[in-house]
């Protein structure tokens, strides 16, 4: 009962979301962007995003949490036409929509450059297997270096989650705020999903440790 009341909640937001506006294709992406994003290695045939719809509760430091439906459509290639419903800590909605490059990336049609950037980096992630981030993600700028260490259940993340994680150790040098120190990550690739989730990330300063965290609190598939 509980999981068919919030199968019929996401699928109220989705439909909500639908209504505002047209989602965003890689057909409104500057052809430099595009260009930036498949010499990441993140899109790619063979690699194909099953559209489906999650529910993410974000926290921040200084902040109270947010939550995110987050819908991304279909893709062939991993870049997902996406929109999302966020609820703010003081209740209002902010509404997006963006593509989704496997869940790493957020473009827009205004935007000139990526937010984060990828390299040495192969698909399908399978443990030992190692690459580079850097860019900007939560007000953070990060520049480190990956390590896929281990694969586990989905589940452990969400109970709906379907198929396996592989769980990836980041560490690098981050800024925040006009602070530097040394940043951990934990990114997570969901192999049935063929997407990427930053779930954790903590930055250890002079003047204290910041923790930025993501969970899944609901998921399901759009079909």
């Amino acid at each position: 009962m509980r999981r068919a009341a919030r199968a019929l909640t996401l699928a109220l937001l989705v439909a909500c979301a639908g209504a505002r506006a047209e989602p965003v294709t890689i057909d409104d992406i500057a052809p430099e962007v595009v260009e930036a994003v498949r010499a990441t290695g993140l899109v790619g045939a063979g690699l194909p995003v099953r559209g489906f719809t999650w529910k993410l509760e974000q926290r921040r430091p200084f902040r109270g949490p947010r939550t995110t439906v987050e819908t991304l459509t279909a893709s062939a290639d991993g870049a997902s036409p996406a929109q999302s419903e966020t609820t703010l800590p003081d209740g209002r909605m902010e509404y997006s929509e963006y593509l989704s490059v496997r869940g790493l990336l957020r473009l827009g049609p205004n935007d000139k450059t990526l937010g984060i950037t990828a390299s040495g980096l192969a698909l399908p992630l399978v443990p030992g297997r190692q690459f580079k981030l850097s860019g900007e993600r939560d007000g953070m700028v990060l520049d480190q270096a990956c390590t896929a260490r281990s694969r586990v259940p989905a589940t452990q993340l969400h109970e709906s989650l379907p198929g396996d994680a592989v769980l990836i150790d980041c560490a690098g040098e981050g800024k925040y705020r006009g602070l530097t120190a040394q940043v951990t990550s934990e990114v997570v690739w969901l192999a049935k999903l063929n997407v990427f989730l930053d779930r954790h990330d903590v930055f250890d300063s002079p003047l204290g440790r910041f923790e930025f965290s993501r969970a899944v609190l609901d998921f399901r598939f759009n079909d």
